[in-house]
């Protein structure tokens, strides 16, 4: 995990970065307010956003006009870490990416961490609150 937490360390924001250089965030932080990593274990669980300003821009319009999407998956790890996609649905079908988290467990509370997270670093970002009208989540946990 040396590399990995390495370069989350490296990459976390600090807003120095461009439109489009990615960057780490998580409201699980340090007291001094470096982004807390830990071994991915039930007591000790590990969670961790990326994204980019110009990504965070796309919620940056009216609530009403998108559907906020949260997904939920296993394939793009070679681990057992959860990878939440997110990402807005408009009137033109398109499904614009905002942000990537990674959480070793799937659990309500991660939702809830994830959402807390990601309205922290967008209202840190853009300067404004964020306000979702519309989630969709893990629509195939509606079948």
């Amino acid at each position: 995990m040396d590399k990995l937490e390495k370069m989350i360390y490296t990459q976390a924001y600090t807003g120095a970065e461009s439109e489009v250089d990615p960057f780490s965030f998580s409201v699980i932080t340090h007291s001094d307010g470096q982004l807390y990593i830990d071994e991915g274990t039930y007591s000790d669980e590990f969670f961790v956003g990326f994204t980019s300003k110009a990504l965070l821009n796309r919620l940056d319009r009216y609530p009403g006009s998108f559907v906020f999407h949260v997904d939920a998956t296993f394939k793009i790890s070679q681990g057992d870490y959860t990878t939440f996609v997110c990402g807005i649905s408009d009137k033109a079908r398109t499904f614009p990416f905002v942000a990537l988290f990674v959480a070793s467990q799937r659990q309500e509370s991660q939702y809830s961490t994830m959402l807390v997270s990601l309205r922290y670093i967008y209202q840190k970002v853009i300067g404004k609150l964020l306000v979702l009208h519309y989630v969709m989540g893990d629509a195939e946990d509606a079948l």
